[in-house]
C-alpha cells in the first residue's frame, strides 16, 4: 500500500508535504504510527491517510485564500501605476501639486 512502510519492526504511514504547503504546515512530511501488526496497520492506514489528505486540502485552501485574485492584483497594479505617474508629474511640474 502506497504511503505505508515497515520501519524498524513497526508500520507507519508517511506522506510528503508538497513544497508550496510546507510553510503553512511547518513540516516536510506527515507521519503516523500504525502499530506492529500488518493487518492492523492496513486497517488503520485508510483512516490515517484520509486525515493526511484532509490536512493537505486545508493547507491548500489557506494558501489559495491568501493569493490575490486576478482582478484584485490588476487593480492594485493600476493604483500603483497611477501613484507613480502622479509623483513623476509633481517632480516635473511643481505648480501642479495639490495641497
Amino acid at each position: 500500500m502506497k504511503h505505508v512502510q515497515h520501519v524498524r519492526g513497526k508500520w507507519v504511514a508517511r506522506m510528503t508535504v508538497p513544497t508550496e504547503l510546507r510553510d503553512v504546515l511547518g513540516m516536510r512530511e506527515l507521519v503516523a504510527p500504525l502499530g506492529g501488526d500488518k493487518k492492523e496497520a492496513e486497517r488503520k492506514a485508510l483512516v490515517v491517510l484520509n486525515r493526511f489528505h484532509a490536512i493537505l486540502e486545508q493547507a491548500q485552501e489557506a494558501v489559495a485564500a491568501n493569493r490575490p485574485s486576478l482582478s484584485t492584483a490588476a487593480k492594485a497594479h493600476y493604483r500603483a501605476e497611477l501613484a507613480n505617474d502622479d509623483k513623476g508629474r509633481a517632480v516635473r511640474h511643481p505648480r501642479l501639486q495639490t495641497h
